[in-house]
């Protein structure tokens, strides 16, 4: 490296030869020896070693590959869960790449969250994962939405030189089923007579649940008619879901004939 300085051959001063150019991320020193020599004596001479080192400029932008990330959490998932990381651990891993070296590299970055979202995350400032701060239940939070989103951003040492690029995760929660839904009642007695009109409702069944999201209701059906041959006779219809409740009406779908068939046994389902 000692071709980048001159010398003065009189004083000894060293100076930085101003048509070379620094790179400290090539090279982080320069080590050259220099001489001196006696006038009288060309053989009497001395040497010393110079180590120069070339201090880093912080010059590049980080970059985050990708940008957008979505991630499930499950709504019983555990405090600390990891959703991303730049480490391995979590649902998605993610890069953060810095063409500096040195404190203004990638091991100089620090992580921060510039939207908290309720304080359900925190992040961990050293590697970037993204964790669950508290443990979610959708059911009894309201503010809680089935979609979530946060922003990571990744910083170096010196952010007023460098944008600090930023990581949009999309959070989806998924529901527990945490809650049975239930009928309003387990049973109905009907009593109905010969010649009742084809299409009449001849019960309204209700049925709620607690849950919200895939554990939240759902639907009614019919398990089973006994007799099986008269399957065709019943079928539900007008079903209605409002908030956490639902309704569907079971209507008769042809003629009753008491001496064929004087009692009906018909089993519904409420499913989430």
């Amino acid at each position: 490296g000692s071709e980048r300085f001159t010398i003065d051959p009189n004083s000894g001063q060293i100076s930085w030869d101003g048509n070379q150019t620094l790179d400290y991320e090539a090279t982080p020193f320069l080590l050259f020896d220099i001489m001196c020599v006696d006038d009288s004596d060309p053989s009497d001479t001395g040497t010393a070693q110079v180590n120069v080192s070339v201090g880093p400029v912080n010059e590049f932008t980080p970059a985050i590959s990708p940008p957008i990330l979505f991630v499930s959490l499950p709504e019983d998932a555990p405090q600390g869960t990891i959703l991303v990381s730049t480490q391995p651990g979590g649902q998605r891993q993610y890069t953060v790449t810095d063409r500096d070296n040195g404190p203004d590299g990638v091991d100089g970055i620090t992580y921060t969250l510039s939207t908290t979202s309720g304080g359900l995350f925190t992040i961990n400032q050293e590697n970037g994962a993204l964790m669950l701060a508290r443990e979610l239940d959708v059911d009894n939070i309201p503010n809680v939405l089935d979609i979530l989103s946060v922003q990571i951003t990744a910083c170096d040492t010196d952010p007023p030189r460098d944008e600090c690029p930023n990581l949009s995760v999309t959070i989806i929660v998924q529901s527990a089923a945490d809650n049975d839904p239930m009928f309003s009642e387990n049973q109905y007695t009907v009593a109905l007579q010969e010649g009742t009109p084809n299409g009449s409702i001849i019960v309204t069944s209700m049925c709620s649940d607690q849950d919200n999201g895939v554990g939240a209701y759902r639907g009614i059906d019919i398990v089973s008619v006994i007799p099986s041959s008269a399957e065709d006779l019943f079928q539900l219809n007008s079903t209605s879901v409002e908030g956490k409740n639902g309704s569907a009406d079971l209507v008769l779908q042809g003629e009753l004939d008491f001496e064929t068939t004087s009692l009906y046994n018909i089993t519904l389902r409420c499913y989430d």
